[in-house]
């Protein structure tokens, strides 16, 4: 699953040394996105946006705008928004930043007030105003696994509830209370998310189910109706949101299950991988293609090829006020991507080639590799071996090519499946793709 390869990119760069965890550098990288009802939205390789009155704003680091292109987190408070990433973290009040070095790497955050709280592999930091104070992971449960904190929430009372791989902790920062196999649940958990509802429940979700917490018991709430989880929240009228990675969009309102899914809806993807909400009872859904908003009916969409997303890979959102009015879609003037396909120096004729637009794995369920992607374009090589797939609207693309033995060729590299860029009315050459060298699955 593409998220499982970027934890593991995020857990490498949090080895990485790191300059001093409290030093601040001001940045000059004005990108005029107004206080007020925003909509942040983070991808994991190109930034993140902004959404106002507006429009849309990028917050790159080409730009300065940010410390890396590589979101995990966002939280808004204050009029601040933190934006955790594989370099540290980085405040912004949408027009100057600040970067707030770390030693660590985000996998989620949580602010109320003054006080910003951040998961990370090695444990909960605390920032004081100046630098970080580090919570010992000893308080979150036992085992090799307590140390990797997977998100923070902060409670109405003001509470600290976290969740490591394979326990919970609640507490108010030095006395706290665990709850893991033997203490409140009956087996090993793979926690995923918290979030909190209007009562005070808590709750989680892990691969064997969705689980509430009412205050002294954790009660479990079995579904069939996703798979491999990625995220949850808590939405209007306390409706659980349950993002997976690919059965869509399911919701429980305390005794039944609804599914939004492409075979029921028009959601972008299958794949959800974050959640907010806003002050007007909308939910945002980041998928692996594209920003869907769903106001309890429909979903109204945003893509690279019809507005100014960074990517269309959403990992990150946060919402405040009544969320940003919604702007209307843009046409954007399609490119082309292309290339010559050899084995070693032979060319390959006649070879099928897909592009598409998410995460092509190893195995595939449709015909054809690209076949069950919301888009995705074919061609073929000629007898030179090259190929032009046209009309591509402006994204990010994943490339597949057939063998002359029939096996299909995943173009990687060493970290994650390389995606191409086809940007607005532009032509994207590969050169020469030799697939007897090419990385593949």
């Amino acid at each position: 699953m593409k998220r499982f390869l970027w934890i593991a990119v995020l857990m490498a760069l949090a080895l990485l040394p790191n300059a001093s965890n409290s030093v601040q550098a001001q940045t000059n990288a004005p990108q005029n996105c107004k206080p007020g009802d925003q909509a942040w939205i983070g991808s994991f390789g190109y930034g993140a946006n902004c959404l106002d009155g507006a429009g849309w704003h990028t917050y790159d680091k080409q730009t300065g705008a940010v410390t890396s292109d590589q979101t995990a987190a966002i939280a808004l408070c204050n009029g601040k928004v933190w934006i955790a990433n594989t370099l540290g973290i980085t405040m912004t009040d949408g027009s100057q930043t600040t970067r707030v070095d770390t030693d660590f790497s985000g996998n989620a955050i949580a602010c109320k007030g003054n006080d910003v709280y951040v998961a990370h592999q090695n444990g909960l930091s605390h920032w004081n105003g100046s630098g970080w104070d580090t919570i010992d992971a000893k308080n979150f449960g036992t085992g090799d696994t307590a140390n990797d904190v997977v998100d923070v929430v902060i409670a109405p009372d003001g509470k600290l509830w976290v969740a490591t791989l394979t326990s919970i902790a609640t507490g108010d920062g030095k006395t706290w209370t665990v709850f893991e196999k033997g203490k409140g649940f009956s087996e090993d958990e793979a926690f995923v998310k918290l979030a909190i509802d209007s009562k005070g429940n808590v709750w989680t979700n892990s691969p064997t189910g969705l689980y509430k917490y009412d205050g002294k018991t954790w009660n479990k709430i079995d579904t069939d109706t996703y798979s491999v989880l990625d995220t949850l929240i808590v939405g209007p009228s306390d409706k659980i949101y349950v993002g997976s990675f690919a059965e869509g969009l399911a919701v429980y309102d305390g005794s039944a299950w609804t599914t939004y899914d492409r075979s029921n809806s028009t959601i972008s993807s299958n794949e959800v991988h974050s959640l907010a909400v806003d002050g007007q009872g909308r939910v945002w859904v980041g998928t692996e293609y594209g920003l869907d908003i769903f106001d309890g009916k429909t979903f109204t969409s945003y893509l690279m090829a019809n507005s100014r997303l960074v990517d269309n890979a959403i990992v990150a959102l946060a919402v405040t006020g009544n969320g940003p009015a919604l702007p209307a879609p843009i046409t954007r003037k399609p490119g082309s991507l292309s290339g010559t396909v050899v084995t070693g120096t032979t060319p390959l004729a006649g070879a099928a080639v897909e592009v598409c637009t998410e995460f092509i794995g190893s195995s595939f369920t449709g015909n054809t590799p690209c076949s069950d992607n919301p888009f995705f374009k074919d061609g073929k090589t000629g007898a030179d071996g090259k190929f032009t797939v046209p009309d591509l609207p402006p994204g990010l693309y994943g490339m597949v090519i057939q063998a002359a033995n029939g096996k299909w060729v995943r173009l990687t590299d060493s970290i994650a499946e390389s995606r191409f860029e086809v940007k607005e009315g532009g032509a994207f050459d590969l050169g020469t793709i030799d697939l007897s060298t090419t990385k593949s699955s």
